[in-house]
């Protein structure tokens, strides 16, 4: 499996995941081959990127940490949530979803507890149509899986789930062809852009009974180890450590995007910026923890190792052991993990 743009999409390449939209709407189906009017009807619809079928793709091992069923009632409490916060900006009286936006949580904290040793193979948030919301549910999973890593009880993980699940709500105050801009911000764009932690934490406050603990992930996520970071510069352990969470999740998984003027990092390479990151953006410790539970080389993969050999990544590995599996065009099986010196050195597609 692959993730390919949909300016890329080449005639009879196959789609590997249903297209949903986050109302739960069906696009396009697996197996489906992308001609250009599915690809003209996705991209109509808001979709920037797609993932299809590779040669070795019926051998490939992916076990996702969350069933997609579970992502996209996630992904539909939180589309919900983030209209209801933009009409609550623009005067509107209503309330929140709150017991949804729990429910939800509570929900995801149960199957990742289950699902803890799995590795997230990473899902790109322009493959749904509503970018804010899928952000936001990749963020709150990743943030969970850190916590459960850190040994979290039951309270502080739904705690950490809310505030990571809403900490962008605040965005849907600003306009979104600035927080969508492609390039460069303007100083002015800038500082519209920074007003969205505080815009989220005051909605919430006055429309929901949230923890304060989760409303500081709202507030904070965007403050720095280092104190560099908005809205009140913000350093170390003054910051809470909910937010910290957050902010190496929130980072990582826009690392990925694709975006009209880069196509977004792989895993490995955002693994590399986040710890290059550590002890100025965020907390070393629970970086280092975060990136224990994400894939590097995500089945589907195709590599070049040192040893010479080509092939396709077939198992990512797990929790506490992040080896891959490589299985090359003679159907040799490379575990990396019984081949000392042997390493991933180029990443042919991903």
């Amino acid at each position: 499996m692959r993730r390919v743009a949909l300016d890329d999409v080449q005639p009879n390449m196959v789609l590997a995941r249903t297209v949903m939209s986050v109302e739960g709407r069906m696009f396009v189906a697996k197996g489906t081959v992308l001609q250009p009017p599915y690809v003209e009807k996705l991209r109509e619809a808001g979709f920037q990127v797609v993932y299809v079928l590779e040669d070795a793709d019926e051998q490939v091992v992916t076990e996702e940490v969350i069933s997609e069923g579970l992502r996209l009632e996630a992904l539909f409490v939180i589309h919900n949530a983030l209209r209801r916060v933009e009409a609550i900006s623009k005067g509107a009286r209503m309330t929140l979803n709150q017991l949804e936006i729990e429910q939800c949580v509570a929900a995801l904290i149960d199957e990742l507890i289950r699902h803890r040793h799995r590795l997230v193979t990473s899902v790109d948030p322009t493959a749904y149509n509503d970018y804010l919301a899928a952000h936001s549910v990749n963020v709150c999973i990743l943030a969970l899986l850190t916590g459960i890593g850190m040994g979290y009880n039951t309270a502080r993980l739904e705690a950490l789930g809310i505030g990571a699940l809403l900490h962008d709500v605040g965005m849907v105050t600003v306009p979104a062809e600035v927080w969508r801009k492609a390039g460069a911000l303007t100083p002015e764009e800038r500082k519209q852009v920074e007003t969205h932690c505080l815009a989220g934490w005051q909605i919430l406050q006055a429309n929901a009974r949230f923890k304060a603990t989760s409303l500081a992930v709202v507030l904070q996520h965007q403050e720095r180890y280092d104190g560099t970071g908005y809205p009140r510069g913000l350093k170390g352990a003054d910051i809470h450590e909910f937010a910290r969470v957050t902010a190496v999740a929130d980072v990582y998984d826009a690392l990925l995007e694709h975006k009209i003027y880069h196509p977004g990092y792989p895993p490995h390479e955002a693994m590399r910026l986040i710890r290059a990151g550590c002890g100025t953006h965020f907390d070393p410790a629970i970086a280092e923890e975060l990136l224990k539970h994400v894939a590097p080389y995500p089945p589907g993969g195709r590599v070049r190792l040192s040893n010479g050999c080509e092939g396709w990544v077939v198992a990512a590995g797990e929790y506490g052991r992040i080896s891959p599996t490589i299985r090359t065009a003679t159907g040799e099986e490379i575990r990396l993990a019984e081949c000392p010196g042997v390493e991933v050195t180029e990443v042919l597609s991903y």
